[in-house]
């Protein structure tokens, strides 16, 4: 990674874009300036729809792209991790961690290796993950995990431009609607994970799975969950 006045400085020019600038764009450049900033194979960003389910925002490469959508299909993954958890993660092989096996498959036919995600927030919430990753084995340092939270506090900055404009961009209606509900879905997580023993992935990966079999929304399944609780 370069040293802490690159990045600071990096920050600086990112935020100087025009307000006005799409969502989507913006982060799109971001996430290829961080490639560059942290000397790491690629980046890219997450984000949850109304459906509490991570979608793809952006990446640095075709390979990044992969990574996320593979998460996106198998409900697992390092950035979904990250989101779920609100905790920085890191892997040094994604394609061999026993937390993920359901994306090993098609992480092997990528260059996706190492993978550092953290979670990005709005207003406290968490509603999406940055990751970086290599193409090699690598140990994430301290100072590039602490440098990846400083670049999720842009993106976070990206978004609360947009959130506060009320820009009529999908991405934000989206972000809206899954704002609405997250503190619902993460009450209903904690509470499963209690009841049940579940680790925070499972727990969210069982609501919902409960929400698709019963072709319901998340949040509804949630506020069941809790309503039962104070029954």
């Amino acid at each position: 990674m370069h040293t802490a006045d690159d990045l600071h400085r990096a920050l600086r020019e990112l935020e100087t874009r025009n307000e006005a600038t799409p969502l989507l764009e913006a982060i799109q450049h971001a996430v290829r300036s961080a490639a560059a900033l942290f000397n790491v194979t690629g980046s890219g960003v997450m984000f949850i729809d109304d459906a509490q389910v991570l979608h793809y925002a952006a990446a640095s490469d075709g390979h990044g792209r992969e990574l996320e959508r593979a998460q996106v299909r198998a409900g697992t993954g390092p950035c979904v991790q990250a989101l779920v958890t609100n905790e920085v993660v890191r892997t040094e092989d994604v394609t061999t961690d026993e937390r993920w096996p359901e994306i090993h498959a098609e992480m092997r036919e990528t260059k996706v290796r190492s993978v550092l995600g953290v979670p990005i927030h709005v207003g406290g919430t968490v509603v999406g993950s940055l990751d970086a990753y290599c193409d090699k084995h690598h140990h994430w340092s301290e100072d590039e995990m602490n440098g990846l939270q400083a670049y999720a506090k842009l993106i976070e900055r990206f978004l609360l431009t947009a959130l506060q404009a009320q820009r009529n961009e999908e991405t934000v209606r989206q972000l809206e609607h899954a704002l609405e509900h997250r503190v619902v879905i993460e009450r209903a997580v904690g509470m499963l994970m209690e009841r049940h023993g579940l680790t925070a992935l499972d727990a969210f990966e069982r609501l919902r799975g409960d929400a698709r079999r019963s072709r319901r929304r998340a949040a509804d399944i949630a506020g069941e969950i809790l309503a039962g609780a104070g029954g």
